[in-house]
This record gives structure tokens, sequence and C-alpha cells, in this order.
């Protein structure tokens, strides 16, 4: 997730991850992922050092973007991934996790706040074997 906090105690959407694990490592698929100017957060066995793991963001046009959305994010993932062909699809089709970690900064205002992804997007989640994971990260105090 964006290294970016939090400090106007304001809830807020922060960035995307696309988690993938395999069994196998998926280096063409990095290789093409990079090549469509995903960033590579990590590419590397677990610690295990049975299972390849895998974490990519979509770099954000600015962090604090209104029209940042989780839906705008993963939609941008989406297309990638309908561009995979030949060995980068085989190895994309051999992840055995394929998770949008949408993450999320806590605040106390405002009183409400809510994202939404719609059907046909979560159609293509679904097509593409992906789940979701939310993760909200807590308010951190000034030193």
């Amino acid at each position: 997730m964006s290294k970016i906090r939090n400090h106007n105690n304001v809830i807020r959407y922060l960035n995307t991850d696309l988690d993938i694990e395999s069994n196998q490592p998926f280096n063409k698929l990095v290789q093409c992922f990079k090549k469509m100017q995903l960033i590579e957060m990590h590419y590397c066995k677990n610690e295990s050092g049975k299972i390849w793991s895998g974490c990519f963001e979509i770099e954000m046009i600015s962090p604090k973007s209104p029209e940042l959305t989780p839906e705008l994010t993963i939609s941008k993932f989406i297309k990638t991934l309908n561009g995979l062909s030949g060995e980068e699809l085989k190895e994309w089709n051999r992840c055995k996790k394929k998770t949008f970690n949408i993450g999320y900064d806590c605040g106390k205002k405002p009183w409400a706040f809510t994202n939404s992804l719609p059907s046909p997007l979560i159609e293509k989640l679904n097509k593409h074997g992906l789940g979701i994971a939310i993760t909200i990260y807590p308010e951190r105090r000034k030193k």
C-alpha cells in the first residue's frame, strides 16, 4: 500500500494492491506487468520457500485526487489482465491466490464513508478468478 499517511484525520482511499501467489515462479507475468507500467512492490518466495508471492500497484496520478477510487484502480488492473496472452496468461492461470487488496486510512471524519464496486466490475473480477480484501490502516500519532 501507499506510504502516504493521513495527517488530517480523514477517512480516505489509499490504493489497491494486486496480491498473487503460485507454487511456481511467474517471471514472464512480472515482466509483462512491468511493461504495462505496474509497480512491483515485491516478487519472491515466501518464508516457507515453497510459494512464490508478488504484490503490484498501479502508479497513482495524485494521492489526493478526488477521482481516485477502488473502482478506477481495479478497472485499470482489469485492462492489464485482459491483455495477457501466451506464457503470461499461463502463469496467471497457475496462480492459486489472486486478490485485490483495497487500502484505506481511517480517521474521524466524515461520519460515514462509502466506496462501491458496480456489479459489471464484480463480474470481471470473477472472470479472472480474483478475490477482494480490505485493509484499514489505523491513525498514527505523531511523535
